[in-house]
């Protein structure tokens, strides 16, 4: 099953370079996602324009690799290269485990903030009988009118 397989992969390989060079492109690269990157020439060679192919039909923004979106828009003449997108993706890992570790962090210590919080709250008023406060800040407790006065 592997022989065939290889022998699939390998059709198709050499499919895409032929219906490749009838359009006129050249894979430049693939990112995490799979997506295919392609340059274009006219019939002199020169550069014309750059694509991606997704390796979903429905792709979003969120599955486009940023790392070739300076090259996709031509503000890098070269394709980022396999070195440049290792560090980058590392980097981009470190970012993200930074900021895991922030928010964890960031919890702990809002859910021990509310908990000193409701501590207080309940040590500093006492139940009462009384009633308390004027306004909206008016607390019943037990309320008591007395008598009418003739």
């Amino acid at each position: 099953m592997s022989f065939l397989r290889r022998v699939i992969t390998r059709v198709r390989q050499i499919k895409q370079a032929h219906d490749d060079a009838k359009e006129g492109r050249q894979q430049v690269g693939v990112d995490r996602y799979q997506n295919r990157y392609y340059q274009y020439y006219d019939a002199e060679g020169n550069e014309t324009k750059r694509i991606c192919e997704y390796a979903k039909r429905f792709a979003g923004d969120d599955e486009l690799d940023l790392y070739w979106d300076a090259w996709l828009k031509h503000k890098q003449r070269d394709p980022p290269s396999p070195e440049v997108l290792k560090q980058f993706y590392a980097e981009e890992e470190q970012f993200r485990e930074a900021a895991l570790n922030y928010e964890k962090r960031d919890s702990e210590m809002m859910a021990k903030h509310r908990r000193e919080q409701e501590q207080r709250a309940k040590q500093e008023t006492p139940k009462t009988t009384q009633a308390q406060g004027f306004g909206h800040q008016f607390e019943p407790g037990k309320w008591n009118p007395g008598s009418k006065k003739k």
